[in-house]
């Protein structure tokens, strides 16, 4: 690393805080204290519970990753000229995913009461709910990947200081 160049971390803090829109890294951090917080319930509800539930907490982690990766559709990650800034917008199948994601959270325990023991719902249940959190995070941050790879391939546009900035870049113009 040469002198007054950033390490890579460093850099790319300040590329996120100034080429994503604040909303989105607020909803990302949200995100992670929820993760942080229902993993933790979930630790402690498999320790408590014993046996096997440790398997079926990491299940239903996994399976939550999946939902909270699918659920991450529900907000459309885009390039908005005018602010030159990465925004996040709802748009008519986020709706549609944010309803079908609400209603999931909602049953969530009585959807895995069908298939885990009654004892053992707790911790499978808060699992489910810190792998879809943990799947929101993933989500969020391949959305900004593929963006920038988007953005990055454009010759046209581009500037030396960052992403393009004439428009809107969210369509494929091909």
């Amino acid at each position: 690393m040469a002198d007054g160049e950033l390490p890579e971390h460093a850099r790319r803090r300040q590329l996120i805080h100034r080429y994503v829109d604040r909303k989105v890294v607020w909803r990302a951090r949200i995100y992670a204290a929820v993760f942080v917080v229902t993993l933790v319930v979930t630790l402690v509800d498999a320790v408590i519970a014993g046996g096997w539930t440790w398997l079926r907490a990491l299940v239903g982690i996994v399976a939550g990753v999946v939902v909270g990766v699918v659920a991450s559709r529900m907000t459309r990650l885009r390039w908005d000229g005018f602010e030159k800034r990465v925004v996040g917008r709802i748009d008519a199948i986020g709706i549609v995913v944010l309803a079908c994601y609400l209603a999931f959270s909602f049953l969530r325990a009585r959807i895995v009461g069908l298939w885990v023991p009654a004892s053992q719902v707790a911790a499978t249940s808060m699992g489910l709910l810190s792998g879809a959190m943990l799947g929101q995070i993933l989500g969020i941050r391949r959305g900004l990947r593929l963006l920038g790879r988007r953005l990055l391939a454009q010759p046209t546009g581009t500037t030396a200081t960052g992403p393009p900035a004439d428009g809107d870049h969210d369509r494929d113009h091909t």
